[in-house]
């Protein structure tokens, strides 16, 4: 085995001295480094895209939500009362990071002479809106005190930029109902998401506003978002849930509530394994190439080894131990170049994405150590895999032959 690695590295570094072989080495490193650059990039990117796009919709909606269960598809649900759910045990669910109540009701924003459809989406503390307060581009957070009703809203950079609002601007928002109800409200702060479903949509503020508007008790509210630790979980404490709460109320995961954008994600996977197949194939075929072309430019040094006595299998692991090495010096580089790209997009952000056709304004990067090994394991097998079989062409070499070829 020192034989035949010692021959290996040998031939490595004379391959300088090869007209042939050097240049095919020198190409064979590159593929290997644009591969392993590709690979990794194209993984890191996809994970930390995912991983945004599934906080940001987590953070507005929750991982799940609890809400009656009937067939009303519109905004206006039927009122939960807090103490007809067990809010505590809920909490102890091992899954579970935050409960929020929340209440939800249909409007329309007139300012002037403009008019915007919203939703007007109210919490009970300023802590369970801390999704949205992170957000804020311009002005500040709510500040709901139990005891007294807020007439301060947040508003989206969209609605604000459609309804030409400013900062500390009243607007009057006309609820949906029986006879229509007008509240004039502040713009306190405009945030923004970069999920355009919400952010042309939602405005926050106070839930007693809503439950004045609905004639509601204290406890009373539309619904409840539940965050989890790890977006992993949601079916796990989906379940337990469902078996806390009482038959007339269903717990929905983000997963049912937004399909449009999970099978999006779900694409998305699909493309980065294609991708991941199709350079690893790649790569395998230019190692075979360059076996190929190595075992015909040595086939005088096989002949002699074969002359001498060594056995075929030990001339194959010459070849494969150099082939070995040829992978990784190439993953080497690869990885050096990659995960040095992926450091400077991820502090400094030079590529931009188009945030209306993304949902995010940046390329985003997640370094994930558990893809950086496995990319780097499959391509070293996979490449040394698919050198056993053309290797074996070195079995049919004859040493007299051999010998007097030039």
């Amino acid at each position: 085995m020192k034989t035949e690695f010692f021959i290996a590295k040998r031939l490595l570094s004379d391959r300088k001295n090869s007209v042939i072989s050097g240049p095919i080495l020198n190409i064979s490193v590159i593929g290997i480094v644009i591969g392993i650059i590709v690979m990794i990039c194209s993984v890191f990117i996809i994970t930390g895209f995912k991983k945004e796009i599934k906080e940001k919709i987590t953070g507005f909606t929750g991982h799940l939500s609890i809400s009656y269960f009937d067939d009303n598809s519109s905004l206006e649900t039927k009122p939960i009362n807090k103490n007809k759910i067990d809010i505590n045990q809920i909490r102890k669910i091992d899954e579970v990071k935050q409960v929020i109540p929340f209440g939800i009701k249909a409007g329309i924003i007139k300012k002037d002479d403009l008019i915007e459809g919203i939703v007007f989406k109210g919490f009970e503390s300023s802590n369970d809106n801390q999704f949205i307060n992170k957000r804020i581009i311009s002005g500040n957070g709510l500040d709901i005190e139990p005891n007294k009703t807020s007439n301060n809203i947040i508003i989206s950079e969209k609605i604000q930029r459609r309804l030409n609002v400013k900062l500390n601007d009243n607007i009057i928002v006309y609820f949906i109902q029986d006879p229509p109800r007008a509240r004039r409200f502040k713009v306190s702060g405009i945030y923004e998401t970069g999920l355009e479903e919400f952010d042309k949509t939602y405005i926050i503020g106070d839930i007693k506003q809503i439950r004045r508007l609905n004639n509601w008790g204290t406890n009373d509210v539309s619904g409840i978002e539940i965050l989890l630790k790890r977006y992993d979980d949601i079916e796990i404490a989906q379940d337990k849930i469902n078996s806390i709460i009482s038959y007339d109320l269903t717990c929905q995961s983000v997963k049912e509530q937004n399909p449009q954008i999970t099978d999006w994600l779900e694409l998305i996977d699909m493309n980065v394994y294609i991708i991941l197949f199709l350079v690893i194939l790649v790569s395998g075929i230019n190692m075979i190439s360059t076996l190929l072309i190595i075992v015909l430019e040595k086939i005088n040094m096989i002949g002699l080894l074969k002359s001498i006595g060594a056995e075929d299998v030990s001339i194959r692991k010459i070849f494969i131990f150099l082939s070995g090495l040829i992978i990784a010096k190439g993953i080497v580089i690869g990885n050096i170049i990659a995960i040095s790209l992926c450091y400077i997009q991820y502090y400094y952000k030079f590529i931009k994405l188009s945030q209306d056709t993304y949902y995010i304004s940046f390329v985003p990067i997640d370094f994930n150590i558990y893809y950086l090994l496995l990319i780097n394991v499959v391509t070293i097998l996979a490449c040394l895999i698919m050198l056993i079989i053309p290797s074996m062409i070195i079995a049919k070499i004859l040493p007299i032959k051999s010998l007097r070829y030039q």
